[in-house]
Formats: C-alpha cells, structure tokens, sequence
C-alpha cells in the first residue's frame, strides 16, 4: 500500500489523474523490473497489448527509468482518443506527453513510416511535440516530411508536456502546444535548431 500511495501522490503532483484506467499500480515486492514503479497500460480499440512501467521519481543509478513490454513496433499510444469530434492531434514521444495532450505518443524519439501512415490516416491537422533536446531533430525531420506543424511552445525549464503541466497546468499546456505550432518547413528548421539542444 505504502508504494501505491507514493505513485499515486507522485502522479497528482504531476497534475494527473490517478483514476485514468491507463494507469496501474503494481504491488511487485521484488527490487526487478516492476517494484516501484506505476504502469502505463498500452490499448488498441480497448485491449492491452503492451505497458511500460515508470519508476516513480527518479530511479537509482543502476536502474532504468523505464521497463517495457513493447506493444507491436508500428504501436500509436492514444489512438483510441482521437475521436472523430478532434481536428487536432498532437504527437509526442512519451506516453505522459499525449495523456497530458489527448494526443498520441510514437514511444521513441524516431517515427517510423508505418506510424506516420497510422497518424495521418486519422485525417486530422496533425502537430507534432518533440521533446526539447538534440534527439526531437529526427521527429521534427519527419514531421517536415509529413507536412506536420511543429510547435515550438515558449516553456522555461520544462523538457516536454508532462514537464509543462506541472508547472503551468494541462490547459494552459496544451493551449501554448497549438499557440506555437509553425506550418512554414524553413522557419520550422530555424526554431528547431534552438529548440532541439
């Protein structure tokens, strides 16, 4: 109970919902993969096919942030979201990303073509968040690609969206992601060379 009630106080200070049925809470006792950490359930039309669990805080130097049991290589997170009332779909990298987005998340830093295609077949204005370091280059690549918007929100000291709605809250978040989403590929290759460091 004590290490339920740790994830679940680290989740709401990160101003998300600890009802959310894609997050779970497992009472693993062992010190391996699945102690401490909460899961983040991966579904495709209602199903689970993959979780990764995320170590709450910041795990010890000799263990990894984040264990997967990956869901097929071509997976979208979120796609069960977008409903067809949406115009808009925002991509990330992560899975706290598009929860805080209603968006989808690629699980890397490197869309594929096959997850580009699932993205566009949504036939939806589609903006892509990168994280704000060197390796959101290859995303906002791809996305100019694409024909994607990149947005380049105005954040101080916030990495991503789960960053972000922490410290500015989840409206304010998502408003500044679309406020800030750049259509033009030549001014999206000027600001991604600030931004992606």
């Amino acid at each position: 109970a004590d290490e339920w009630i740790k994830a679940a106080d680290y989740l709401t200070k990160r101003g998300f919902d600890v009802a959310d049925d894609r997050f779970m809470i497992t009472d693993a006792k062992q010190p391996a993969r699945m102690n401490k950490r909460f899961i983040i359930v991966s579904k495709y039309k209602g199903v689970p096919v993959g979780y990764t669990g995320r170590w709450v805080g910041e795990p010890p130097r000799d263990m990894p942030k984040y264990y997967n049991k990956q869901p097929p290589k071509n997976f979208v997170f979120g796609l069960d979201q977008q409903t067809a009332d949406k115009e808009t779909v925002i991509v990330s990298e992560g899975q706290l990303d598009a929860m805080v987005t209603d968006g989808c998340a690629i699980g890397s830093n490197s869309i594929n073509d096959e997850q580009a295609n699932i993205i566009d077949n949504l036939n939806k204005r589609v903006v892509l968040l990168a994280d704000s370091d060197k390796a959101g280059m290859d995303m906002v690549k791809k996305a100019v690609e694409r024909g994607w918007e990149v947005a380049f929100p105005e954040w101080t000291d916030c990495k991503d969206a789960a960053d972000a709605q922490m410290k500015y809250g989840r409206l304010f978040t998502v408003k500044s992601i679309l406020e800030n989403a750049v259509r033009n590929p030549t001014k999206i290759k000027v600001l991604a060379k600030k931004y992606c460091r």
